[in-house]
């Protein structure tokens, strides 16, 4: 579609697109409506024959839901944390961490700015930083039923 120049999510054929796997007349006003658009009619042609096998039966399987497209990024969190886990039990500093790690996937981590905003806030509250116990659970400590504790790696 972008050698056509078909973009952005309000275009009838992106709409199509994104249900035309899931029933034949839709897939049937996709191929009709992307006439004139000789790019995006080859990939269609390219893939009509096994697509509409596959729609002609998708109603006669079960629903699947999947978080396959997230694998890849909740991987890349998974390797940021992984070797801190065993210590991940503060849920405001694990919530605090999350953001940080969001920031860092995002490209929107910059140094400088972190430097700031802590030192605004220590001379907002003059040097005093807030309790490090707030949120702790108690249920994960040494003491606890080895039967009760949930286990801490993000891998298992």
């Amino acid at each position: 579609m972008a050698g056509d120049n078909i973009g952005g999510h309000l275009n009838l054929l992106r709409r199509r697109l994104g249900t035309a796997f899931l029933r034949s007349e839709v897939w049937d006003e996709l191929v009709e409506k992307a006439e004139g658009c000789a790019s995006t009619q080859g990939w269609l042609n390219g893939i009509t024959t096994d697509v509409e096998t596959q729609v002609a039966v998708r109603h006669l399987l079960p629903q699947h839901h999947s978080t396959a497209a997230l694998d890849q990024a909740l991987g890349r969190v998974r390797d940021c944390l992984d070797s801190r886990s065993f210590v991940l039990r503060n849920q405001r500093r694990t919530n605090v961490l999350l953001g940080l790690i969001r920031n860092h996937l995002n490209g929107l981590d910059v140094e400088r700015h972190y430097y700031q905003l802590l030192r605004d806030h220590l001379e907002a509250s003059s040097g005093r930083l807030a309790a490090q116990r707030a949120g702790y659970d108690r249920a994960a400590g040494p003491r606890t039923d080895p039967a009760l504790r949930v286990r801490s790696s993000l891998r298992g």
